[in-house]
């Protein structure tokens, strides 16, 4: 009693499919057309001046859009499912056009949530130590551990601080701020070392320029300071599958990485010590098929549960070193990256149709960081059950690989989420999110500035008597906090 379009699955369904046949997936078009041997379909309009002027390639398309606006490398996936929006410089998705907030809350919970979080920027730091430290001091709360406390220094956990200006601690917030330093093994020299600082696009500028001028005030010449500009790509999972999701879609080079395999039986990441890094090398994961994620075991296996509580009491040394850190590498991973074409061509060579490629000696080597994060990073105590919904991990990998690793990602079970998403998750784990809620900051102020006047601009459209009267109401201003 049922067409095919009406049998579809709830996220591929089309309003349009029963006007077109062509709408409908390729798997199911066949039914359809014995359903309907003779399908209307639109007519096709001719082509006017416009569409004639239009580029010879898509790419020359995407290209000239992007000219003004920076995309992700995830853009195109998400401009076709989610509410774009321009802001920070960059083309980021919003919220799912697909109906239902119930599910998102439901997959914060039981399963996992992915965002792109690649808009972040990055800024690498050089110098010895003390003198990232004598920098730092002057522009830090130093009511927290420091950045150069021994906690991060070895190089196998992520922390958080905020920035302030020179030398106005505790007033003129900047932004809060994510930190790791580069691993080194112990024959390696610790005079020199290498720090990566994550902060939001709408403060990196004003944090480059109290560096700057933490810099000449103290005159130390020996730290340099670099904009790592896209060269990082970072995701975002969370819930307590992310740890799942991960072990599916993650196919390891070799079997030095131990401590991973370990853990495959880990239920959350909650479980484990707060921040900790783990540095990874695997395969290009287009080689593998695209898996989805195992069903949740209910019992395991003794031997395995040692292993895991062993590491979450004492979490190993030198996991963290990584070759992600090396600016050349990325470059030939990203220069030397097998095409689509030749990986399609080398499976229609395989005997049997389906099965996951073999990797060969000229097929890339990513290496990437994975960082557990924790409700616990973001320096308040609050409700643990409501805290749970932003453990997770990070994803570090080098440029050029985000869809390479995104589409196993969101095929195994990940539900994408957009920057509205991430909002209401922090506002659910009662945890302050940045810009909207640091109201100090001069990021909050310009987001309150142009949010304000969107909704006048919406209210003044409207006519008096479909608009309400807020001065006979008592509220004398409507559209901004009145924190003044």
């Amino acid at each position: 009693n049922q067409r095919v379009f009406q049998s579809l699955p709830r996220h591929l369904r089309r309003r349009a499919a029963s006007h077109n046949i062509k709408r409908i997936p390729l798997e199911f078009r066949k039914k359809a057309y014995w359903e309907d041997p003779n399908p209307k379909l639109p007519p096709q309009k001719p082509k006017n001046r416009k569409d004639k002027r239009k580029p010879g390639t898509i790419v020359e398309e995407y290209n000239r859009r992007s000219s003004n606006v920076k995309w992700l490398e995830t853009h195109v996936w998400h401009s076709k499912r989610m509410k774009m929006v321009e802001k920070w410089g960059y083309k980021i998705s919003e919220y799912p056009r697909e109906k239902g907030r119930k599910i998102i809350y439901k997959d914060e919970k039981n399963t996992c949530l992915l965002h792109d979080a690649s808009y972040y920027q990055c800024i690498e730091i050089n110098g010895s130590i003390n003198d990232i430290k004598i920098i730092f001091n002057t522009i830090i709360d130093l009511s927290i551990p420091s950045i150069t406390s021994n906690r991060y220094i070895k190089g196998n956990r992520i922390g958080n601080t905020k920035i302030y200006e020179y030398k106005k601690y505790p007033f003129n917030t900047i932004t809060p701020a994510t930190f790791f330093w580069k691993a080194i093994s112990n024959n390696e020299s610790n005079s020199k070392r290498t720090l990566w600082l994550w902060i939001h696009p709408s403060s990196c500028q004003d944090v480059l320029k109290e560096l700057e001028t933490a810099k000449k005030e103290l005159k130390i010449n020996k730290v340099n300071i670099k904009l790592l500009n896209d060269e990082i790509i970072m995701f975002q999972l969370a819930g307590p599958r992310s740890h799942a999701i991960l072990q599916e879609t993650l196919n390891l080079c070799d079997n030095s990485e131990n401590t991973w395999r370990s853990l495959k039986y880990l239920r959350t990441p909650a479980s484990l010590p707060t921040g900790v890094m783990l540095a990874l090398t695997v395969h290009d994961p287009r080689l593998s098929n695209f898996r989805k994620m195992e069903k949740r075991i209910t019992e395991i296996p003794k031997s395995d549960q040692q292993l895991i509580n062993n590491i979450c009491n004492s979490w190993p040394e030198n996991v963290a070193q990584s070759k992600i850190w090396d600016s050349e590498l990325r470059d030939n991973l990203k220069k030397y990256k097998c095409s689509e074409e030749s990986l399609n061509k080398r499976r229609s060579e395989s005997l049997i149709p389906g099965t996951p490629l073999e990797p060969l000696e000229n097929d890339s080597k990513i290496p990437i960081l994975l960082a557990q994060r924790g409700a616990t990073n973001y320096l308040i105590n609050s409700d643990k059950q409501s805290q749970e919904l932003l453990y997770g991990w990070n994803i570090y990998i080098p440029k050029g690989w985000a869809m390479s690793f995104f589409k196993p990602l969101v095929f195994a079970g990940a539900r994408v989420i957009g920057l509205n998403n991430i909002y209401e998750l922090y506002f659910e784990s009662t945890i302050s999110c940045y810009p909207y809620d640091y109201i100090e900051t001069k990021s909050y102020n310009d987001y309150i500035e142009e949010r304000s006047k969107k909704e006048e601009e919406e209210y003044n459209k409207k006519p008096l008597s479909k608009r309400p009267n807020y001065k006979k109401l008592g509220i004398m201003s409507p559209f901004r906090p009145p924190f003044e």
